[in-house]
């Protein structure tokens, strides 16, 4: 096993990448399960087909050094409400987000989720805050100068997003029932009643650029060690 994937305890892996569209690797096909390939296909356009691609065979590749497995051997189950983990690994939890072409995959040994976004302008942000954001947020943010409201509303979204993900219910848990301390963007105030205590849920990566917002939540009462890492340093096997 490659020293990449050495996992120690309470670390959680946080791996960042980018589709290629003129250079794919040609064991990625070849590492896809029928249902992956049949998903791949429900794509119309080519360029889809070929993220889809691109970001399921890193996550073969990613996810096949942890457990030392070849990575058309890994077989994916999903869980009540869809999310999806290793069958025959399943204490390693894993977690994938994409904008575009720009993906994230998130790796612990601990219920965890991940969110990135791309912070676009929207004309709906108003209706979106009004919506999903508890009653305290949305004050924080009103209260905001127009240049600063942007990225405000990504890093209260993904932080919402990445602890949704992390219970595996999705929006369905509840977005409002979600709130941010916006003081200090480290931590939760509140969550979902069926996943208190809040104090339980760690906001382990937040950040909030000009063209990306990421934010990486994790279950866990032990403090969690990030390590970022990038898939070019992965040497892909040769056909």
């Amino acid at each position: 096993m490659s020293t990449e994937f050495n996992l120690p305890p309470h670390t959680v892996d946080l791996w960042r990448g980018t589709v290629s569209h003129e250079a794919q690797h040609p064991l990625f096909d070849a590492w896809l399960s029928p249902d992956e390939r049949r998903r791949m296909l429900r794509f119309k356009f080519p360029a889809l087909q070929t993220r889809f691609l691109h970001i399921r065979g890193s996550l073969r590749q990613i996810m096949a050094g942890y457990v030392n497995e070849p990575p058309e051997r890994l077989r994916f189950a999903y869980s009540e409400f869809g999310k999806p983990y290793l069958a025959d690994y399943p204490a390693l939890a894993f977690n994938l987000s994409h904008t575009g072409d720009d993906w994230i995959i998130a790796v612990g040994c601990c219920p965890l989720g991940v969110d990135l976004e791309h912070c676009k302008p929207r004309d709906s942000l108003p209706e979106l805050v009004a919506r999903f954001f508890a009653g305290q947020e949305a004050a924080f943010w009103q209260a905001l100068p127009e240049s600063r409201r942007l990225s405000a509303f990504y890093q209260l979204w993904t932080c919402k997003e990445a602890f949704l993900k992390a219970t595996g219910r999705g929006i369905a848990a509840g977005l409002q029932d979600c709130v941010l301390d916006t003081d200090s963007f480290q931590r939760f105030l509140q969550v979902p009643k069926a996943y208190q205590p809040a104090s339980q849920w760690q906001l382990l990566t937040q950040h909030s650029g000009l063209v990306h917002c990421v934010a990486l939540v994790c279950q866990s009462s032990e403090p969690q060690t990030v390590r970022h890492k990038s898939i070019r340093r992965l040497e892909l096997p040769t056909v």
